[in-house]
């Protein structure tokens, strides 16, 4: 393999935007690709010594390659021509290896174009010499705040592998109807990204977009700041965005469905004759006004309720309708806190 040529930007004894001076050190310039799921890596370092003298190291994945060389700065490129190659058949050694210069970097043309050289290694390629940024830098963009290109959803991601997503009651709302948590896991080199137990492609992440897709699917974001998140939840609709809430395990669980009905459950833990545990149901509609949600329970039943577990569930009568208020409100780790008309207090959870 001959050794590539390097171009760089305009002038006749001084190249534009450097000096020769600028010019003396160490460039190192990093290659990666994908092959059928597999990460490799190139890596190229020019070495451009004041006395006009250089080297050059060349590593690919299965051979390593170092050479010697003179060198001249040439209109816009740094000219080298070889005078020895230590080599398991990359370089020859009567090679030129060329150089355009652009501001503070060195863009191999030829053989090894594939490469952009810098003095603080700050630069990858991916696998047909295009500029990506580097796997630590795409980490730190990913960690911040995101915001849908239909403003109804945003994504904060956090620093340790926690994210969060908020559904918004409509475009540009400051209150959500939802909320999740998760982790995630954002593997730069093979263009994914796993939310949860969902695995999206890639397709854009830089100081601007995040664009993702799973499947058919495709979801583009706007970088946003913390001032975009939520400041107040819409209760009606966060308590409608589970498929029921659940506290103290499963010994009271309620159900609040768009169509206005409640659903509610009550354990008593308790067995009475065959019946194993009794379990109280009621059914009804509800009201939400602020923290207070109104429920209007016209089907009350449990087992044996009108006999003998008559009084296990204090303030409820069996075949009797009746309306209960309750104050939920949205604790920081988003499950509810419910106050019920006797004062307890329960925490709820999504199921």
């Amino acid at each position: 393999m001959l050794f590539a040529v390097l171009a760089a930007s305009c002038g006749k004894d001084e190249p534009a935007g450097m000096s020769k001076a600028d010019l003396v050190g160490n460039w190192y310039g990093t290659r990666y690709y994908n092959i059928n799921g597999n990460i490799k890596y190139q890596h190229f370092i020019l070495k451009l010594n004041s006395d006009k003298t250089g080297s050059m190291e060349y590593e690919a994945p299965t051979s390593y390659s170092t050479a010697y060389f003179k060198w001249k700065v040439s209109g816009d490129r740094v000219v080298c021509k070889g005078a020895y190659a230590n080599t398991s058949g990359d370089v020859s050694e009567d090679y030129t290896l060329e150089c355009r210069i652009e501001k503070d970097r060195l863009i191999p043309i030829g053989t090894y174009s594939f490469f952009i050289l810098t003095k603080d290694n700050s630069v990858m390629t991916d696998g047909n010499g295009n500029e990506i940024i580097s796997p630590d830098e795409q980490q730190s963009i990913l960690q911040n705040v995101w915001v849908s290109s239909d403003k109804t959803a945003i994504l904060n991601f956090y620093y340790g592998g926690n994210y969060e997503e908020f559904i918004l009651t409509h475009a540009g709302s400051t209150k959500y109807s939802d909320h999740t948590m998760g982790e995630y896991r954002l593997s730069p080199l093979y263009k994914s990204l796993t939310l949860g137990l969902s695995t999206w492609d890639v397709l854009t992440l830089d100081n601007e977009r995040l664009v993702i897709k799973n499947g058919s699917r495709t979801l583009s974001y706007t970088m946003g700041s913390t001032s975009d998140l939520p400041t107040g939840v819409d209760l009606e609709k966060y308590l409608q965005s589970a498929f029921g809430w659940s506290g103290q395990k499963g010994k009271y669980y309620f159900q609040f469905l768009k169509d206005g009905t409640v659903v509610y459950f009550e354990n008593s833990w308790r067995k009475y004759g065959s019946w194993g545990e009794i379990s109280m149901s009621a059914r009804g509609t509800y009201s939400v006004s602020g923290s207070t949600v109104t429920c209007h329970f016209d089907e009350v039943d449990w087992q044996s309720g009108t006999s003998g577990t008559a009084n296990w569930f204090p303030g409820w009568t069996c075949g009797q309708s009746c309306t209960k208020k309750y104050v939920m409100e949205v604790t920081l780790t988003y499950s509810i806190k419910v106050t019920f008309p006797d004062g307890k207090e329960v925490y709820m959870d999504k199921v």
